[in-house]
């Protein structure tokens, strides 16, 4: 995996290539601990079994939340409440349901 900030970030795996935008932010707090958010998200995903495109998804919007706070654990939601937010930009083939 590639970041590129606001760009977003790039997957490789074998041959399968994916370009992952960044997930739109309320308000740009603090980019202090985003790529870590961001592979935190990839690798929960990840370990639920999601294909990797979404895999890049959730963690673009792991990286959005710590994004939109001060400091690097000052964030927190609920599986419920990032599933919601998540719905509201991405179609997750109907495999995000693996988090519960």
């Amino acid at each position: 995996m590639i970041t590129n900030g606001r760009h977003g970030s790039q997957i490789w795996s074998g041959d399968d290539y994916f370009e992952i935008p960044i997930f739109p932010e309320k308000e740009v707090c603090d980019p202090t601990g985003v790529g870590d958010a961001l592979r935190g998200g990839f690798l929960r995903a990840y370990a639920v079994g999601l294909p990797l495109d979404m895999c890049g998804r959730v963690g673009a919007l792991s990286a959005t939340y710590c994004l939109e706070h001060v400091g690097t654990q000052n964030h927190s939601y609920t599986v419920s409440q990032f599933v919601e937010r998540f719905l509201t930009n991405y179609d997750d083939e109907g495999v995000i349901d693996l988090f519960d």
